[in-house]
């Protein structure tokens, strides 16, 4: 059965990278349009380095759920995990990077009970905080699928009814079962305030990934008009969260690749048009995948320094 899922949400991937594709080739003349110059390349070095930031918040998240399990990592070591780990997100199956963090947190001492609840409370916690985010971009999912003949009101509808009934299902597993009590039972206990911290940290990502949509809007359009004002800034967030949100919920998609791409596209194209849209997304996954080699390269060399500190020791003493 999870095989038949990994390969639907492969075959979406492509389907959705296809349409994404076919959409740039019809409005390439307009795209081509659109100026190229190095303050977009100095706007895509900056937001990688703002991507980069989000790596840091990311990591005091996981750190503060670990900590909610009283396991003990520190804040240097989970950076360096995470930063090691992601990159295998690209790999086919887009399981890599949760396999290989597992790997890297047992090196570093952790027990797996601590490892695998620390994973879950994260991942409910950045689904969760993505899910939130993503809530000011309905009524504009909305009227894009209401301008494409489609009733959108009940299309939002159905999806709200899908996650429920996918929520529902899984809650009937015995084994998801237990664990959803043992997460609620944290609740009760002082360890919620850690919880609630590592959302918001989760929240602050999305945030950050805006700050990098806007950076290069800025750099593409060059013209202060053509952004979306501060008041459109709660939409631009929930289309920014949508399009993550599904591409990683998306079963065999590296890295959400295709998906992301069509939402930012839907979302984006109402607020600074089609071509600026498509320019938005291409740009994106340039920065995000940049910004994913970079924090590898870090992670490299935090784990150099941290197997040479031992030996500086040993050699002082």
């Amino acid at each position: 059965m999870k095989r038949w899922v990994t390969w639907l949400g492969v075959l979406i991937s492509i389907a959705c990278a296809v349409y994404f594709a076919g959409t740039v080739a019809t409005h390439w003349r307009s795209l081509a349009q659109i100026p190229t110059h190095s303050g977009v390349i100095a706007a895509m070095g900056v937001a990688s380095l703002i991507y980069m930031a989000s790596y840091m918040v990311s990591a005091r998240a996981w750190q503060l759920s670990i900590l909610s399990l009283s396991g003990v990592v520190p804040y240097v070591g989970a950076a360096r995990m995470l930063m090691l780990s992601q990159f295998a997100k690209y790999l086919p199956g887009n399981v890599g990077h949760h396999v290989g963090r597992v790997l890297l947190a047992r090196n570093a001492g952790l027990s797996n009970e601590v490892i695998v609840g620390s994973m879950l409370i994260d991942t409910a916690l950045v689904v969760l905080a993505g899910a939130v985010c993503s809530a000011p971009a309905l009524a504009l999912l909305q009227k894009v699928l209401e301008d494409r003949g489609v009733d959108g009101l009940k299309t939002v509808v159905l999806v709200i009814c899908v996650f429920a009934l996918l929520l529902t299902a899984s809650a009937a597993i015995p084994y998801v079962r237990a664990k959803i009590r043992n997460l609620s039972s944290l609740v009760s206990t002082p360890t919620f305030g850690l919880l609630v911290k590592a959302w918001a940290c989760h929240c602050l990502t999305f945030i950050l990934g805006v700050a990098v949509l806007y950076l290069l809007m800025g750099a593409v359009t060059e013209t202060p008009d053509a952004l979306p004002d501060a008041s459109r800034f709660p939409e631009v967030l929930g289309v920014y969260a949508a399009a993550w949100l599904l591409g990683f919920l998306m079963p065999g998609a590296p890295a959400g690749l295709g998906v992301r791409e069509v939402v930012l596209l839907l979302g984006l194209t109402p607020l600074v048009g089609g071509p600026a849209g498509m320019a938005m997304a291409a740009l994106l996954r340039l920065v995000t995948t940049a910004g994913d080699g970079i924090a590898f390269l870090v992670g490299v060399g935090l784990r150099r320094s941290h197997k040479q500190q031992p030996s500086l020791r040993d050699a002082g003493e």
